[in-house]
């Protein structure tokens, strides 16, 4: 026979099952967030590239009608 109930063993198997499960949500929301983070500064890149080359295009334009 074992050394503890059944009951005892049922509920340390579900604390360890809740554990894991606790720890690998975090886990997995963690990276979740961490590539969240790397993608939006990604995207924060190249919006700031495309607003450069948008104001280039606009002052060339405003230097163009301003020497005529």
């Amino acid at each position: 026979m074992s050394a503890y109930p059944w009951y005892t063993r049922a509920t340390d198997i579900a604390h360890r099952l809740t554990v894991v499960g606790l720890v690998g949500f975090t886990i997995y929301m963690t990276a979740g967030v961490g590539y969240q983070v790397y993608r939006n500064g990604q995207l924060a890149e190249a919006r700031a590239a495309k607003q450069r080359e948008v104001m280039e295009k606009q002052n060339e334009f405003e230097s163009d009608n301003v020497s005529k």
